[in-house]
C-alpha cells in the first residue's frame, strides 16, 4: 500500500513545463534587479545627506558675512561668505545680462536652495536688488576674495582684439 501512494503521488506530481520555469527565473532576476536599485538609491541618498550635513556644518562654523557696503536697516543680509559670494556673483552676471536671463536661471536653479534668494517672496531678494542696483549705478564694484583671486589666475583667459578686414567690393 506504502508503495502504491508513493506511486499515486508521482504520476499527480506537478511537472513545470519550460516556460513556466522561465517566467518564475525571469521573476526572481526582476525582484533582485529591483532589490538592487531600490539599495543603491537608499546608499545614493544617504550620501547626500552626509553631504548636506558635512556642507551645513561648515557653514555654521564660518563666521558671519559682513557686507561691503552699508546695507539699509532692516535688510536681511546672507549669512555666509560662501553664499554672499554666489549672490554677488549673480548680481554681476545678470547686472551685464538681461531680464530674460534672470528669469532662465531662476528656472534652472529653481530646486537650489542657494539660489532662492532669486525667488521674488524669499528673505534675500531685497538684498539681492540692492547689490544689482549698487552695481548697475557703479557704486559698487565687485571684487574676488583672495580664495577666488588665486582660482581666478589659473583660470584667466586672454582674449585679444583681433581687427576684421573688410574685403572691398568692385
Amino acid at each position: 500500500m506504502e508503495r502504491e501512494k508513493g506511486e499515486l503521488f508521482k504520476s499527480f506530481a506537478y511537472d513545470y513545463s519550460a516556460e513556466e520555469r522561465e517566467s518564475t527565473e525571469k521573476e526572481t532576476e526582476r525582484r533582485k534587479a529591483e532589490e538592487e536599485r531600490a539599495l543603491k538609491r537608499k546608499e545614493a541618498e544617504e550620501r547626500v545627506r552626509q553631504m548636506m550635513d558635512r556642507r551645513k556644518a561648515a557653514e555654521e562654523e564660518e563666521p558671519g558675512y559682513v557686507p561691503k557696503f552699508e546695507a539699509p536697516e532692516g535688510m536681511v543680509i546672507p549669512k555666509s561668505q560662501r553664499h554672499a559670494n554666489i549672490v554677488e556673483k549673480t548680481a554681476v552676471f545678470l547686472t551685464k545680462g538681461d531680464k530674460q536671463l534672470e528669469i532662465v536661471l531662476r528656472t534652472k536653479q529653481g530646486n537650489n536652495p542657494l539660489f532662492e534668494f532669486l525667488t521674488p517672496t524669499n528673505a534675500l531678494h531685497p538684498y539681492y536688488r540692492h547689490l544689482k542696483f549698487l552695481i548697475s549705478s557703479g557704486l559698487y564694484t565687485y571684487s574676488l576674495s583672495e580664495g577666488d583671486q588665486s582660482a581666478g589666475k589659473k583660470k584667466k583667459r586672454v582674449i585679444k582684439k583681433v581687427k576684421v578686414i573688410k574685403p572691398k567690393v568692385e
